[in-house]
C-alpha cells in the first residue's frame, strides 16, 4: 500500500471518529442555549418611564413571530400606533427559514419606518453591568 493511500484511510478513519465523538458529546452531555434575561432586579421606573399598553394588542402569536410582535409593541410604545404584527412578519428581513429573525433583521425594519435603533449585545457582562446598563438606558 502507498503512503498517499496510507495517508487517505488514516485520514478518514480520524474523520469518522471525530464526527462520532462530537455526535455523542451533543447527544448525552445536556447542552442548554439561553437567549432570555434570567436577570431578576426591583427596578423601580418612574411613571413617566413605564410603558403604556393597550388589551387589544395582547395577541396570539404564529410561529416563531415573537420578533414582529416585539417590534408592533416597540412601535406601538414609540409613535402610539398600531401596526399588525403579521404584516411586519412578512416585511421583516434577516430571517432564517424556520422564521426565527436575527436582530438585524428588526432594526433593517425599524430603519424603513424611519425608527432609528440599535442593538446592545450583553452576554459578555455580569449580572450586576447587566442592570447598570438597562438602568442607564431606562434613564437616558
Amino acid at each position: 500500500m502507498s503512503i498517499s493511500k496510507k495517508r487517505k484511510i488514516y485520514f478518514s478513519i480520524s474523520f469518522v471518529f471525530i464526527l462520532i465523538l462530537v455526535y455523542l458529546l451533543f447527544v448525552f452531555i445536556p447542552v442548554r442555549l439561553v437567549f432570555v434575561s434570567t436577570i431578576s432586579s426591583n427596578i423601580q421606573l418612574p411613571e413617566s418611564k413605564q410603558l403604556s399598553w393597550e388589551n387589544e394588542l395582547n395577541k396570539k402569536q404564529s410561529h416563531n413571530s415573537c420578533a414582529s410582535y416585539s417590534t408592533m409593541a416597540y412601535i406601538f410604545e414609540k409613535n402610539q400606533e398600531i401596526v399588525n404584527p403579521e404584516t411586519i412578519n412578512k416585511n421583516i428581513t434577516g430571517k432564517l427559514r424556520n422564521n426565527s429573525t436575527y436582530p438585524w433583521g428588526i432594526v433593517n425594519y425599524l430603519k424603513k419606518q424611519n425608527i432609528n435603533t440599535k442593538i446592545y449585545y450583553h452576554g459578555f457582562l455580569s449580572n450586576k453591568s447587566k442592570i447598570q446598563r438597562i438602568e442607564e438606558r431606562i434613564n437616558h
